[in-house]
């Protein structure tokens, strides 16, 4: 016999692509809560905290973690307002992409995987708009849509980002990558071209004799 227990459950509304409407028969049984998503100022003390704890150990980014919280929360604005599921179904924007943009960064800025290379403004910069065309752009259907955000991002990192080299720091294309040197870091198209193709080569001459084409988006 099972007394004086509380059943608590949590849900995306129904207006949500893949979701679908609870009946009025399980409803009656239950209390709802409805819990909208937190407010701008909100969520600049949410991110605020996070990115005050990610450059804490790098002296030259400490004064950058309110411009950093500021740009962040003012691009997934603009974006979420920008794109909405009538557009596309999966155009749905959410906290969790300001989780994983500063999670990413997280990762690259760890210290221990920096290996004694020290982060300047600029490095931050490319960084934080290599994430946010990772998690913003590469979902856009539209290259109407990928020119907006592209715009729209440079816009965001002069607004909020004073007293670097802006021009460099997001100069594109914007790749990172660990392969060229064992370290997360912004790499040239071309070098990362070359050694994506050897190491094809080698694929095909050890595991398998297949003509891969590596293009752009890739």
């Amino acid at each position: 016999r099972i007394e004086r227990v509380q059943i608590i459950g949590a849900c995306n509304p129904p207006t949500d692509a893949g979701r679908v409407p609870m009946t009025a028969r399980f409803l009656r049984h239950t209390m709802l809560l409805f819990v909208d998503f937190p407010a701008e100022a909100s969520l600049k003390q949410i991110y605020g905290t996070f990115n005050r704890a990610l450059v804490k150990k790098h002296p030259a980014l400490k004064s950058y973690a309110q411009p950093l919280t500021d740009a962040m929360v003012s691009f997934y604005l603009a974006s979420q307002t920008r794109f909405t599921p009538d557009i596309q179904p999966h155009y749905i924007y959410s906290p969790r992409e300001l989780s994983r943009w500063v999670r990413a960064m997280f990762e690259a800025m760890n210290v221990n995987k920096l290996k004694g290379h020290t982060l300047l403004p600029e490095d931050m910069v490319r960084l934080y708009a290599h994430e946010a065309l990772r998690l913003f752009q590469d979902r856009l259907v539209e290259k109407s849509e990928r020119d907006w955000t592209d715009k729209k991002l440079d816009e965001n990192v002069r607004a909020h980002f004073q007293g670097i080299s802006i021009d460099s720091a997001i100069r594109r294309p914007i790749l990172f990558s660990e392969w060229l040197s064992k370290r997360y870091e912004s790499v040239d198209q071309e070098e990362l071209r070359k050694h994506v193709l050897a190491r094809l080569n080698t694929f095909n001459e050890e595991e398998l004799d297949v003509k891969l084409v590596v293009f752009d988006e890739v």
